[in-house]
């Protein structure tokens, strides 16, 4: 658990508008970055695949004064990290006094339910006016296997893992960089478009155990044919059966 004693902040600094009678209170926004890759770049609350995030707020000496609340992700969304740019939906009218706070991203669940896909607990002290608290909700990397077969009908393979939509998925869309180039790789093929030969990989399971969540296009390029073949990475999904007899199923 954190512990975020904060000092107290003006009001108009804030630029927040307090429910009538109020002087203290608690302001949340969240924003989420890839983990895999090394670059990290900022995702929006689609490309994280997270709908809602959940706020619970106990005054720790008194925990009966409690509230929690549910709001759409894109109402606290602030991929900067900074002052948000209004007035966050996220917001508690709180007395002064030491309060357990637990933030719980959720997203859709393999049978369409919601999830908690990251829980973070914090502790906040409230002396005066408004403590704004950014909290970072990145959902924590899945394991993706990849399974191929057939691997004696073809000479060369390339495979790029890129964001099925780089537009609706990042805070600043890049869809020069393919996402596979910043993963980790020691399986004997790369999601960053690098060439292989066939006769270097086995029939079976081709397992990457940390990618972020979200929505991919699997670009191929196997003896000159090219595809791509979508993918969804949730922890939940079967493994992605690539037969390079037929690569792209059909598609294009």
């Amino acid at each position: 658990m954190r512990r975020l004693a904060i000092a107290a902040l003006a009001a108009s600094a804030l630029a927040c508008v307090f429910p009538a009678g109020s002087s203290t209170g608690l302001e949340f926004t969240w924003r989420f970055h890839e983990r895999a890759p090394a670059s990290g770049s900022a995702r929006t609350c689609a490309g994280a695949l997270v709908s809602q995030v959940e706020i619970a707020v106990v005054d720790v000496e008194d925990p009966q004064r409690a509230d929690t609340r549910t709001f759409p992700c894109d109402a606290g969304h602030d991929p900067e990290r900074e002052q948000f740019a209004g007035l966050s939906a996220a917001f508690f009218d709180v007395r002064p006094g030491t309060y357990a706070v637990t933030v719980r991203a959720r997203g859709g669940g393999s049978k369409g339910d919601l999830e908690v896909l990251r829980e973070e607990p914090l502790e906040i002290i409230v002396e005066s006016g408004v403590i704004l608290t950014p909290v970072e909700l990145s959902p924590p990397p899945a394991a993706w296997t990849l399974t191929v077969t057939n691997t004696d009908a073809c000479d060369q393979l390339a495979a790029t893992l890129r964001l099925a939509d780089p537009a609706t998925a990042l805070v600043e869309p890049d869809a020069a960089t393919p996402y596979g180039a910043g993963l980790p790789t020691g399986v004997g093929l790369g999601l960053d478009g690098a060439p292989v030969d066939c006769a270097a990989l086995v029939d079976g399971d081709l397992e990457f155990p940390t990618v972020d969540l979200g929505e991919y296009a699997l670009e191929l390029d196997v003896d000159g044919r090219t595809c791509a073949l979508p993918v969804v990475i949730d922890g939940h999904h079967a493994p992605l059966e690539l037969d390079l007899s037929d690569p792209c199923q059909g598609r294009a």
